[in-house]
């Protein structure tokens, strides 16, 4: 019988760094040498059992613009653990469990029809081919709603993207379905956007602050939020040069501003992307979930409506395999080893290059975060193969244990 002897922490360390050179983009590589899945500059960390790792490498600066075209060595600046990250879609994981915060302050049902919480949600519903009324809250958490992947008409288009929030509201609230509710997994950020305005109504407040109020604050987390402040700019790692119909105003590069154009719109508070963080507080959100929502003393999200999120609501639809907004078992992000761990794999990823992924059998995760649309999203293509090998380690550590 093949045993592993168990890893140690030098070993795991080792490995982690050897992986993070193999994607890492060589400092010497000019714009046509950039390869497919290569990466600027990131930080990962990985623990397995008893064991962790921590690496940054690359840089969190580098290109001067949307062609790859290197600035001024003197003026790239390296990736380190302090750097602060444009989450993306990790987003809608932090609302996620705000809404959990939510529904027991408020005894809401994931059953709810969401027209009985947001007005307007029924307007033009007559016209529609399929009845809006039947769309319910875990409909949209797990992205079987039944909506376009993006609102329609696109809000960053001209006729949109001047007009202001309380108009692009509106408009997102009563988008027509395109598949009847439930019968199809279509990964949508209409329906975190709609999850942003569920809390704002049902808490009277804005996303930003009932999530710093029930999430951030009770955390302690210092580096975490929508919309970093200016006295933490320097700490930003950068991504993308936009394209000129993506500009919106924004400084180029996108550095500060959030990266996603709709949550650029709704001045970086929505509840699909637009969320900052670092290495260290991803760390306490993984063990916090880790932890069934119990963190530092207190029981800061509900155990039992946790472990509910993390069911899979979509067994009915073939090769889609969906919790309460977290994406499970996903071989393509999260690796087939770490899928094949005892328990089920669970975790989000972000378009701007970042992810995380959790096993709780184990009480393993993986948690990287790159810039991988520096200089442009379309240079470097998908971080997916980055993911999956360190995830994969993870779950060759933790089967050593």
């Amino acid at each position: 019988m093949n045993m592993r002897m168990k890893f140690s922490n030098a070993e795991l360390q080792a490995r982690v760094e050897q992986v993070m050179r193999k994607w890492i983009q060589k400092d010497d590589i000019e714009t046509d040498q950039i390869t497919e899945g290569s990466i600027p500059g990131a930080c990962v960390f990985v623990k397995a059992g008893d064991n962790e790792a921590q690496y940054c490498a690359g840089w969190s600066l580098r290109y001067s613009d949307a062609e790859g075209h290197n600035l001024d060595k003197k003026d790239w600046i390296p990736m380190a653990p302090d750097k602060i990250f444009d989450l993306a879609s990790i987003t809608k994981i932090w609302t996620t469990l705000c809404f959990f915060i939510l529904q027991k302050e408020h005894n809401i049902s994931i059953e709810t029809p969401v027209y009985e919480i947001l007005p307007g949600f029924l307007e033009n519903n007559e016209e529609s081919v399929f009845d809006k009324k039947t769309v319910l809250i875990r409909h949209i958490m797990a992205h079987m709603s039944g909506f376009h992947p993006e609102p329609t008409p696109l809000l960053d288009s001209p006729e949109m993207c001047c007009l202001p929030v309380s108009e692009l509201r509106k408009s997102v609230i009563s988008n027509s379905l395109v598949t009847e509710p439930g019968t199809h997994g279509i990964y949508s950020d209409v329906n975190y956007l709609l999850m942003g305005f569920i809390i704002e109504t049902v808490s009277g407040t804005s996303l930003d602050k009932y999530m710093n109020e029930k999430l951030i604050v009770p955390m302690g987390l210092q580096d975490s939020g929508f919309n970093v402040g200016k006295d933490k700019f320097a700490r930003v790692v950068a991504n993308e040069y936009s394209k000129p119909e993506r500009v919106l105003g924004r400084p180029q590069p996108i550095r500060g501003t959030v990266h996603d154009e709709k949550g650029h719109l709704f001045n970086g508070v929505a509840g699909h992307a637009g969320m900052y963080s670092t290495l260290e507080d991803m760390k306490e959100f993984c063990e916090l979930l880790l932890n069934k929502g119990f963190y530092n003393g207190k029981q800061i999200v509900d155990a039992d409506l946790l472990e509910n999120g993390l069911k899979c609501y979509t067994s009915h639809l073939p090769g889609y395999k969906r919790g309460l907004g977290f994406e499970l078992d996903s071989h393509f992000t999260m690796g087939k080893e770490f899928c094949a761990l005892p328990g089920i794999a669970y975790g989000h990823t972000g378009f701007t290059g970042t992810s995380f992924v959790i096993n709780n059998a184990t009480r393993s995760y993986v948690i990287l975060l790159t810039n991988r649309t520096h200089p442009n999203r379309d240079i470097s293509g998908s971080c997916n193969p980055a993911r999956v090998e360190f995830a994969d380690l993870a779950a060759e550590v933790a089967r050593s244990e």
